[in-house]
């Protein structure tokens, strides 16, 4: 998962904490004026609140909390779930350190808030799912193997909630994929198990294991007896690579 930028804000759309992740750098009016005007126009023409804005290659998530909205800019596979987990775990942070009410003694001295960046750091930066580096090895060797097959045109791991670890899938099909898993997260329903769905005429499997999710590409005509034979293969392979992450 890529971050690009974290934004706190105040209820008007007031930016009174900005962490960029790269060397980019904006106007801090610019931003306020932009999410205070997103912010009004949700409010008064939808009666809605603003969650999640998508655009082609990144998107937004948004959060809110008392006198607070929490806002990440994100590469558009990114899990939603696993941003907004994140983005809760900051407004923690935040009401520990400045207090629910923070917005009434406030003094609009925006330095106040550069103690919380450290927490940013510690609650944003990329975490290795795997106990063992040789688990994500065996598993780049596993999706190699499946890339080498006539019938594989892609492949790629993904966290349960969605977030891509290891990929080998073109841009459009992996945020195919990683929307299907947070539909799916989204809805509570079960770990996902196997599913199965058609984009584009070519055939795409995803195989729930652990706490993972292996993404499987097949190319047009590839027959379902076929598919079901590397499937069956893959989940053996998974099965022993994934004992040792139990």
């Amino acid at each position: 998962m890529v971050y690009y930028d974290i934004w706190i804000l105040d209820s008007s759309g007031l930016c009174v904490f900005h962490k960029p992740f790269d060397h980019r750098k904006f106007d801090t009016d610019l931003i306020t004026g932009f999410f205070s005007a997103l912010i009004q126009f949700t409010k008064e023409v939808v009666n809605e609140h603003l969650d999640i804005l998508d655009m082609t290659k990144k998107r937004f998530v948004i959060h809110r909390a008392k006198n607070l909205i929490l806002v990440a800019l994100v590469d558009s596979s990114a899990a939603i779930s696993s941003v907004r987990e994140n983005l809760i775990k900051l407004r923690d942070v935040f009401l520990k350190n400045f207090g629910e009410n923070w917005y009434e003694t406030w003094d609009g001295n925006i330095k106040l808030f550069h103690e919380i960046g450290p927490a940013i750091d510690e609650i944003f930066e990329k975490k290795e799912i795997f106990g063992e580096i040789e688990s994500r090895e065996e598993f780049q060797k596993l999706l190699h193997s499946l890339n080498e097959m006539n019938e594989v045109k892609g492949s790629a791991l993904l966290t349960e909630t969605g977030s891509p670890i290891i990929s080998y899938l073109n841009a459009e099909v992996l945020l195919s994929v990683v929307k299907h898993i947070e539909v799916h997260h989204e809805a509570r329903a079960h770990s996902i198990k196997k599913m199965i769905y058609e984009m584009e005429s070519k055939t795409i499997v995803l195989v729930g294991f652990w706490k993972l999710v292996l993404a499987i590409l097949f190319r047009k005509g590839t027959p379902l007896g076929m598919a079901e034979l590397i499937i069956e293969e893959c989940s053996k392979k998974i099965e022993k690579i994934s004992y040792y992450l139990k």
